[in-house]
């Protein structure tokens, strides 16, 4: 939590004239607001929802809090990792795309980490997994595309190689008759 916030009172921002290992606790909006000192001129301060008390470790000395957020915070720096490692995100400057594109990101990493789950004795690695991830949401989306029938023939058949689709349109248009109609523009009103 940044400290320059007017809402934190002036005591739990003070570093230099608390002892080392010493907390403060304040209560209220829900939550709990930690300010603990771990070494000289370091303040950490933490807002918690989900703890209530003022528990410190009897052990380290450090509030639950601290602990808590010590045993959680490595799974946002794995989770970030990956994001960076295959990321889906364009330069944007439209706030709902940068969400669109971060819970892509976030999906994903979800959808491998089920699929390994599921799949125990596969070693695949996550490029590949991606590759397979990425043509199977495409594949029905450009196998109705290799349908339409005004599309350049390059693009179709290009499209047949890549999905192997077994039908072309020309038998697909025989099953069902398709009437087009022709409507003859009448130039009576031109005429007068």
């Amino acid at each position: 939590m940044r400290k320059n916030k007017r809402e934190i009172p002036d005591l739990f921002t003070q570093k230099n004239e608390r002892p080392i290992g010493s907390s403060m606790f304040a209560f209220g909006c829900g939550g709990t607001l930690v300010s603990y000192i771990p070494k000289k001129n370091k303040n950490v301060l933490l807002f918690s929802t989900m703890h209530k008390g003022d528990d410190i470790n009897g052990v380290t000395g450090k509030p639950e809090i601290i602990h808590r957020n010590n045993e959680t915070k490595g799974g946002v720096d794995v989770v970030d990792k990956l994001c960076a490692q295959y990321n889906v995100a364009r330069g944007t400057r439209r706030w709902p795309m940068v969400i669109f594109y971060s819970m892509v990101n976030v999906a994903v990493i979800n959808s491998f980490i089920i699929y390994n789950s599921k799949n125990l004795n596969s070693t695949s690695p996550r490029r590949e997994f991606l590759i397979k991830l990425s043509s199977s949401l495409l594949y029905l989306h450009q196998k109705n595309r290799a349908m339409i029938t005004n599309l350049p023939k390059t693009i179709k058949q290009r499209l047949r190689e890549i999905y192997t689709c077994g039908t072309s349109p020309s038998q697909e248009a025989l099953g069902a008759y398709v009437h087009l109609a022709v409507y003859e523009k009448s130039h009576s009103a031109f005429n007068n």
